[in-house]
């Protein structure tokens, strides 16, 4: 029901609230599930006792958004940024990601985009990006307003909802998508992706490909897991993949392919001999 209503175009709150009445009515055919004065002074208590730890991050945010606002900071923040990055477009999108951290936290990916895009997107076009790309970037960057810490609304929900610990669960999120910070600077030296400069459809997939296949190298290579806790080399080979495949180049797409396909071709080498040498072990008599 709640999703349905999302998708429908009502505001989360009005689609909570309807969701929590037919949550109530529907519970109410069953005797067991049926809610009671007793439930409903439960419910009300674990909602009061969760919402304690979303409140401080909402309280930060606010604060942070009224600084931003009344002190005329966040007027200046464009030039700031051409200034200090030296109209370097690498540094420039370093600095926003430091801005979006900033700006975002607390707040929803819409409100976080909506502000960043009025403060950061004049520079970026400033340094030759183009519009559309230019608020991919800042619109990429807003979607970590929910899982950076100190203030992710969305690791704290969800941990409020698990019952886990909220700063835990925060900084687990940051870790695991940590691949979320490469894809701007993709969009920023490969604006092919978008079809843009007459690129064809053959050309953006291929970047599209090689993207996806260094932002899985680049978690792997972070994480140094892969069905099996990998080697300190592995993790640098995986790493330097991912680096290669996201270059703008076909020449280091085609060198991060074939050494990626190297290191696999090892690691299946090395799991086919380990699976021989147990089937041998356990087919083996044992000694007498």
């Amino acid at each position: 029901m709640l999703v349905y209503l999302l998708i429908k175009g009502y505001t989360p709150f009005y689609a909570g609230l309807l969701s929590i009445i037919f949550l109530i009515i529907v519970t109410s055919f069953n005797k067991e599930s049926r809610f009671n004065l007793v439930k409903i002074r439960d419910s009300l208590e674990i909602a009061a006792r969760r919402t304690i730890k979303i409140s401080p991050a909402c309280a930060c945010a606010g604060i942070i958004l009224g600084v931003s606002t009344q002190t005329g900071i966040a007027l200046k923040i464009s030039s700031i940024i051409l200034s200090v990055s030296g109209g370097i477009l690498f540094f420039a999108i370093c600095l926003i990601a430091v801005i979006a951290y900033l700006l975002g936290m607390g707040l929803p990916v819409t409100s976080a985009y909506l502000l960043i895009a009025i403060l950061a997107s004049p520079a970026l076009v400033k340094l030759g990006v183009p519009m559309l790309v230019a608020h991919m970037i800042i619109f990429w960057f807003s979607q970590t307003s929910g899982f950076t810490p100190p203030v992710c609304l969305c690791a704290y929900t969800a941990a409020a909802i698990s019952d886990g610990d909220p700063m835990l669960t925060g900084y687990k999120s940051f870790r695991l998508s940590m691949g979320i910070f490469l894809i701007p600077f993709l969009f920023a030296y490969s604006p092919i992706i978008f079809l843009a400069h007459n690129a064809s459809f053959w050309q953006a997939l291929w970047i599209s490909v090689t993207a996806l296949l260094g932002l899985i190298c680049f978690n792997i290579g972070f994480e140094g897991f892969l069905s099996e806790k990998i080697k300190t080399i592995e993790r640098i080979i995986f790493l330097i993949c991912s680096i290669l495949l996201y270059l703008p180049e076909y020449t280091s797409d085609a060198v991060g392919i074939i050494i990626l396909l190297a290191i696999m071709g090892m690691r299946f080498t090395r799991n086919l001999s380990k699976n021989k040498l147990k089937s041998i072990a356990n087919d083996s008599p044992p000694f007498k």
